[in-house]
């Protein structure tokens, strides 16, 4: 009973230690060459990246250098939320983007737990969360709060109807700002002002290089 035990955990280990690593290339000048992240990403969750996983990330970060979009479509359990998603926000937060993760509202609770759990030990990122509708309260601290996540290299989260709303509620705002400045009511032409130049700044980071936005679908 004991034998046929032997015989498959040594299969395994030999299987492991001789598993390619998809993300180490070969240089003739530096030898064997590769991101520590991907490698530091496979201790947290015990994984091994698949060679499909690694050219997604890859490409996405070439489009990113060069300024460009890119849609990229993968099955379902193919590692979209667990792992592409994930590794992309630890490559792209460098302190100078914005990464700005945008998920289907049922999908927010387990993307925001499973970016928590990837960067809580070793990687540390804070995740936040972006929540905007029509009713919002626009104050000034909202633009900051997204200057702060870039700065730390955090990932904030959001929802697609979010992102539509600070796009509608700033057009709103500029349509207020109009009929009050038509009506001659110096307190509102004020008001609207300040909440127009605020969500304008959101949506300028929103389109700057600098701001990354990804839209994970299921």
């Amino acid at each position: 009973t004991l034998s046929p035990r032997l015989r498959q955990s040594s299969q395994d280990l030999a299987n492991q230690l001789s598993c390619r690593r998809h993300y180490v290339r070969l240089e003739p000048e530096n030898g064997m060459v590769f991101d520590p992240r991907y490698l530091s990403f496979e201790f947290v969750w015990n994984i091994l990246l698949r060679a499909k996983q690694v050219n997604i990330v890859n490409n996405f970060r070439a489009a990113v250098s060069s300024g460009r979009s890119m849609v990229k479509q993968m099955i379902m359990g193919a590692g979209k939320t667990t792992v592409v998603a994930p590794l992309l926000a630890l490559i792209l937060a460098d302190g100078d983007s914005l990464v700005l993760s945008v998920v289907p509202k049922a999908l927010v609770e387990m993307s925001r737990k499973l970016m928590r759990e990837t960067f809580s030990t070793i990687m540390v990122k804070r995740i936040y969360t972006l929540k905007f509708d029509r009713a919002t309260q626009i104050k000034p601290q909202m633009c900051r709060s997204l200057e702060n996540a870039a700065q730390n290299r955090g990932i904030v989260v959001a929802t697609p109807t979010t992102v539509k709303s600070v796009m509608l509620g700033y057009i709103e705002t500029l349509m207020r700002l109009r009929e009050a400045g038509e009506l001659g009511i110096r307190s509102r032409v004020k008001k609207h002002s300040q909440e127009a130049q605020e969500l304008g700044k959101i949506l300028q980071i929103f389109r700057r290089q600098e701001g990354i936005l990804g839209h994970c679908d299921s």
